[in-house]
């Protein structure tokens, strides 16, 4: 993701994202690849990373929301068991 966002390319960086690039970690100068991009003045792959991990959040977000839901269901369903 590093040469996709210094080179410019967001067809290379929506390659690697797609076979399970981590668009977190870190080179050798301890950057991320939006910073990279921002270095190197790529705006369209630093939006496409952005987006990316927006929309990573948001499934966390909703993942996290959808199991603290569950997990009150279910202590729900055990105090009327219980009474």
């Amino acid at each position: 993701l590093h040469v996709a966002a210094h080179r410019g390319s967001v067809k290379l960086a929506k390659f690697l994202i797609s076979y399970g690039a981590n668009p977190f970690i870190v080179d050798d100068q301890d950057r991320i690849p939006e910073e990279v991009a921002l270095r190197f003045s790529n705006d369209q792959v630093f939006k496409y990373l952005i987006k990316m991990r927006i929309e990573d959040t948001k499934k966390k977000v909703t993942r996290s929301w959808s199991l603290s839901l569950e997990k009150k269901k279910m202590e729900l369903i055990e105090l009327e068991e219980k009474y």
